[in-house]
């Protein structure tokens, strides 16, 4: 599955909450589940557990320590 993390995503996104990062909001788009949680190097979908490529675990970590992040794509 293809997930693409845009700037409205980055906007709406909580630092440090696993189900409203901006890329837990790209994962909940991408496969029309609300039930998303992003933890560390793998996320969370419906209670099933998918590994995160690192350029996704990079870019949560920066945006959760408040550096500035860009609109990225990756694949779970």
């Amino acid at each position: 599955m293809k997930i693409t993390v845009t700037q409205k995503d980055i906007a709406k996104g909580k630092r440090y909450d696993c189900g409203y990062c901006p890329t837990a909001l790209a994962i909940q788009r991408a496969s029309k589940n609300e039930d998303v949680a992003v933890m560390g190097m793998r996320c969370e979908i419906d209670g099933e557990l998918f590994d995160l490529p690192e350029k996704a675990i990079l870019f949560i970590h920066n945006f959760d320590l408040g550096k500035p992040v860009k609109p990225f794509s990756f694949e779970i």
